[in-house]
């Protein structure tokens, strides 16, 4: 399925980018935890949007969620559960959410490293300006995430010319919950993850 995702998005994008139309606009929901999203973003994701002259009819959107939910009293809490999931992103992915979509906390599917990466995942997109700046620093993360998890922020900084020191001060402080915030919001409801789509078509 990726390696088809990956002809569909560079055919597309080619396509469109030729006639003069808008950029393409792939979607990508991934968590850190993840081996599948692990191999997509360091594998066949990276390939394709790094591939000479598709950043130039592209624009990804990546949101470093998953299959996380928040804590509420509706829907419930941990342990994990797909379905406590599907109640949550109803409720509180949306334009307009429930008073208590963002006040509990997050149940990660695959544990506390996973849910801290990806809160340094949103500082990361939080502190760039283009999906071009932020992706580096991603691919990073992924690639050292069963070694190091957290702790290959400051490298992956390095590596992606971001700052460590506001990634870190993000991550510690109330921007990393906004961050945190944002993204979840913004992740809407999917079977699971790897998540993606072209336009709007998965």
């Amino acid at each position: 399925p990726l390696l088809a995702m990956r002809v569909l998005c560079t055919t597309a994008a080619l396509a469109m980018g030729q006639a003069g139309a808008s950029k393409v606009q792939v979607l990508v929901i991934t968590e850190a935890g993840c081996p599948p999203c692990q191999a997509a973003i360091t594998g066949s994701l990276n390939d394709m949007v790094t591939a000479v002259g598709v950043s130039d009819i592209v624009h990804l959107i990546h949101h470093p969620f998953g299959n996380n939910y928040y804590t509420t009293t509706e829907c419930g809490g941990a342990p994990y559960d797909p379905t406590i999931r599907h109640c949550w992103a109803a409720r509180c992915a949306v334009d307009s959410p429930a008073a208590d979509c963002f006040t509990g906390e997050i149940v990660p599917q695959h544990g506390e490293v996973e849910k801290n990466v990806n809160r340094m995942q949103a500082c990361a997109k939080n502190l760039t300006t283009t999906w071009e700046a932020y992706w580096p620093f991603l691919v990073c993360m992924e690639s050292n995430y069963e070694a190091q998890g957290l702790d290959a922020t400051a490298a992956c900084a390095s590596k992606a010319s971001l700052s460590n020191d506001k990634l870190q001060a993000c991550y510690a402080g109330t921007d990393g919950d906004a961050a945190q915030q944002t993204e979840a919001q913004a992740t809407v409801d999917h079977p699971g993850t790897p998540y993606v789509t072209v336009n709007g078509e998965e």
